[in-house]
């Protein structure tokens, strides 16, 4: 076995002499690496793979004794030491091993065999006896630092940190719904996904910085010796773009995204550990809840932003047994005759005493808290029965569309609840269309494969919001039963200025005909846009001067009891 020794030694005749003694039996035995000062040996490591083993001069005038041996430790814990010191009498040889090395030498007192004898047993000595620390400092799955060590990395990084008057990060990373991809993938790959973001978080941090996983889908990263704050969040942004790129996973292709928090210590912040970890973990927290893949860095502020948080989702557990949850509908009408075509079920949460909230103020605290698939199959059930009964009133049997969440997706039941409902209430499957956006497709199981086979089967139609936005949008028509395609208000709210907008609105209404697809244009909010796409006559239209979305005797007031046809000089107001 070829051994790759590294050596701190400022006596360059010293080197050379031991490069020698040890290629002097079998030439190609030792790789062997140089440099001459101990704070060189970062480098020297980080510039290839670690040594096998590292050979220190305790008597180089820049060692300090056990210091040096702690801070070499401390760096490189995989890295067996041997000590060499100038003298058999020199107490601090004995004392070295004591404090770590795994073996000394005595300069001018050894021959090649010797050497290399001491550099092997030195190597076996270390596996031997460092398997315990390796188990308990180190994750087992990913390798990196533990939440043990990742502790006392920090501690050490704060008290350097102090002693030179420089600025450390800390960054907490925390993985967006990585329970829907363990759910849809499986738990293997669910940990492969986890390695090899692992590999990424480390080839994209610098080689000083510390990246440790804290369990589950929690990832912490120590950014040392920062010369001004902005080099941290530049390194967050680094992080957050290996989202942009799908991972392949033998079949699959994943494409997640994760959440940061930040939080700093300077030369004149006098708070320490706990300080930092609970900012950094207010801060994760904030940039969860304002979306996903995305940081934020460390405020007072957001302390009372993390209290209003908390007092939130404890109110959102009992939303659903207060009945605090609302439907709103919003008309889609027919582009030629106006008459209603279709209409798209809203959710609201109106918590007591409140004004109703729209859902971009809870939907991600529901997926959080894991209660989306419960609050779903609410909607659903709702939406059906209602659906139904106006219906019976007199209502034309348009077809109703849901939205579904990434937890539905993912749920292996979905399909069987979908079915249940609709046959408790007795809805033609034909008149439920269920609403994804593009981002729920990335992911092409075989589990959502055949749940969309299994509900087009049974008749559902499947439509997706906001097309045209993804990143492969034509393949979801190739890979999955849609009826219905929704043109994104990007591309429609400034159709009569936007040359390369309506460009993108009329190829996607050509290429719907082509494949017999229904086409809906959204954000119709003026009648300057509603002229213009007159012209282009998609199948419907929905926006703001269509019909907002409004409560459901509002709704049944306009389109079930007197049957409204939109006119173009009314704007139909909430």
């Amino acid at each position: 076995m070829r051994i790759d020794l590294a050596i701190v030694e400022d006596n360059l005749g010293d080197v050379e002499l031991i490069r020698s003694l040890l290629t002097e039996d079998s030439p190609d035995a030792f790789s062997i690496r140089h440099v001459e000062r101990i704070s060189d040996l970062g480098a020297l490591c980080a510039s290839a793979s670690l040594p096998d083993v590292l050979l220190l001069n305790l008597n180089r005038p820049d060692a300090h004794g056990f210091a040096t041996i702690d801070q070499v430790r401390h760096d490189l814990p995989q890295v067996p030491m041997v000590a060499m010191t100038s003298s058999a009498e020199n107490k601090m040889a004995y004392d070295a091993v004591d404090a770590g090395v795994q073996d000394f030498i005595i300069k001018g007192d050894f021959d090649g065999r010797s050497l290399a004898r001491t550099l092997h047993f030195a190597i076996s000595r270390h596996r031997c006896t460092n398997a315990p620390f390796e188990k308990a400092n180190f994750d087992e799955l990913t390798g990196l630092v533990n939440r043990f060590l990742f502790r006392d990395r920090l501690a050490h990084a704060l008290r350097r940190a102090n002693r030179g008057d420089e600025t450390l990060a800390l960054l907490f990373i925390d993985l967006d719904d990585f329970k829907t991809i363990n759910d849809t993938y499986g738990r293997d790959v669910g940990d492969t996904y986890l390695q090899a973001l692992a590999h990424a978080f480390v080839d994209n941090v610098r080689d000083s910085d510390t990246v440790a996983r804290l369990g589950g889908d929690e990832f912490a990263v120590i950014v040392e010796g920062l010369s001004y704050p902005q080099a941290a969040i530049d390194i967050a942004r680094k992080l957050l773009s290996i989202a942009e790129q799908p991972i392949e996973l033998a079949e699959h292709t994943i494409r997640g995204s994760f959440s940061i928090g930040i939080a700093f210590h300077t030369a004149d912040n006098i708070n320490g550990q706990s300080w930092l970890i609970k900012g950094a973990g207010s801060a994760l927290s904030s940039a969860k809840s304002s979306g996903k893949n995305d940081y934020c860095t460390y405020t007072e502020a957001l302390d009372y932003e993390l209290v209003a948080r908390l007092k939130q989702d404890s109110m959102l557990q009992s939303a659903l047994a207060k009945d605090e949850f609302l439907l709103y509908s919003q008309p889609i009408v027919d582009t030629r005759t106006k008459q209603l075509l279709a209409y798209e079920t809203l959710i609201r949460w109106q918590p007591s005493g409140k004004r109703p909230l729209l859902p971009g103020n809870f939907i991600s605290s529901l997926e959080r808290l894991g209660l989306m698939c419960e609050v779903g199959e609410f909607v659903l059930r709702q939406t059906v029965g209602q659906h139904v009964d106006w219906i019976a009133q007199g209502m034309k049997p348009v077809s109703v569309c849901v939205n579904v969440s990434a937890s539905q997706l993912a749920d292996p039941g979905f399909a069987n609840v979908v079915r249940s409902v609709l046959e408790e209430y007795g809805l033609p499957s034909e008149l439920l269309s269920l609403e994804l956006t593009e981002d729920l497709l990335i992911n092409n199981t075989p589990h959502t494969r055949r749940m969309f086979a299994e509900l087009s089967e049974f008749g559902v139609k499947f439509s997706i919001d906001d097309f045209g936005t993804g990143h492969n949008s034509y393949s979801y028509l190739k890979n999955f039963p849609i009826s219905t395609i929704k043109i994104d208000r990007s591309f429609t709210r400034l159709l009569h200025v936007d040359r390369i907008g309506r460009a993108i609105a009329r190829s996607l209404i050509t290429l719907a005909r082509e494949l017999d697809l229904k086409i809906i244009a959204e954000g119709v909010e003026n009648h300057i846009v509603l002229g213009e796409l007159e012209g282009l006559q998609p199948d419907g239209l929905q926006g703001f001067l269509i019909g907002r979305p409004m409560a459901a005797d509002r709704f049944e007031r306009r389109f079930v009891q007197t049957a409204t046809t939109f006119e173009q000089n009314t704007l139909m107001s909430f």
